[in-house]
């Protein structure tokens, strides 16, 4: 295996790709405009966690319909970042970021291949900001409004890597949609029962995906009891759910964006391990209304998917 080679997911994979995929499609043919008309948008697509731009999954092949025996092998599949680039109508730019150095490297070939390709090293957390006060998304002097530029963002990290205060600046945009990968399973585990078992370090992680330290009291409950000398609390305990850990992230995204939508639950069968938000910034009705209809096909289409998976179709 390369250094460069991006093995991740599965069939939740696949079903998020997919999910991306149908919306950037839906998002380019709204916002094209006619080929005569003198106003355009200038769209971009940025992907924050681009990884190498493929990913390698493992499969099964054979059996009796193929008249060989079964085998599992690995397959390559195109990963986000060439599945935007060959959705139509195109983007016109194409922001691809990764950390990572050899990915980061594997993902430069993409350049060669399609010229809106703009590849850029480190955290996603600073270069999103650095792109959207930079010149490009700049208003120009004496534009009013909104401007022309309008973007879809892709943040799909590998843990607890996004910071809401990354959220926020996409907000204060008020011109991209945002795909969004919220790590459930992994900020539950930092959630530990007992607020005391919450060390340092994992509180400030905590901190920064939540936004600051009002967590502590919204998730966590005073255990009932007292100290040794019945003057100081035992503990807080945990007092949520997955699904309202969730439910609370979700009504803070409200309180920054536009439109939040109810969120994909992606995972390795019945085990839920992320939820994926689509987040619109844009506070126009058009804006709201486009995320809103693509986002009832995205649902039908998924629930079509979990259907089959159970009945084994």
């Amino acid at each position: 295996m390369s250094e460069a080679e991006h093995r991740f997911g599965g069939a939740w994979t696949e079903r998020k790709l997919q999910a991306v995929s149908y919306y950037l499609a839906f998002y380019t043919t709204a916002l094209k405009g006619r080929e005569d008309a003198s106003y355009r948008f200038s769209l971009w697509y940025i992907d924050a966690f681009a990884g190498s731009g493929e990913r390698t999954e493992a499969a099964e092949i054979g059996g009796l319909l193929d008249g060989r025996p079964i085998e599992q092998v690995e397959i390559q599949l195109d990963g986000s970042a060439k599945r935007a680039m060959a959705v139509q109508p195109p983007f016109k730019h194409l922001v691809f970021i990764e950390n990572d150095g050899p990915r980061f490297r594997a993902l430069c070939a993409l350049r060669e291949v399609d010229d809106r390709v703009r590849c850029i090293q480190g955290d996603a957390n600073v270069i999103l900001p650095e792109i959207f006060n930079g010149p490009e998304w700049r208003l120009r002097p004496g534009q009013t409004g909104k401007g022309t530029q309008r973007g879809v963002v892709f943040l799909d990290p590998y843990g607890m890597q996004v910071r809401w205060e990354t959220l926020k600046a996409l907000a204060d945009t008020r011109r991209v949609d945002v795909w969004f990968l919220f790590p459930l399973e992994a900020v539950g585990r930092q959630l530990a029962h007992n607020l005391s078992a919450v060390d340092h370090w994992k509180q400030a992680k905590l901190d920064a995906v939540f936004g600051g330290p009002e967590w502590r009291d919204e998730l966590y409950a005073q255990e009932s009891g007292a100290g040794l000398f019945g003057d100081a609390p035992v503990d807080k305990s945990r007092k949520v759910t997955s699904r309202e850990i969730e439910a609370y992230f979700a009504k803070k995204l409200e309180g920054i964006f536009s439109y939040v939508s109810p969120p994909l639950p992606l995972g390795e069968g019945a085990r839920q391990q992320f939820s994926l938000f689509l987040l619109v910034a844009n506070d126009s009705h058009a804006a709201v209304n486009l995320a809103r209809n693509a986002m009832r096909d995205v649902v039908k289409q998924h629930a079509l998917a979990a259907s089959r998976r159970k009945s084994g179709l």
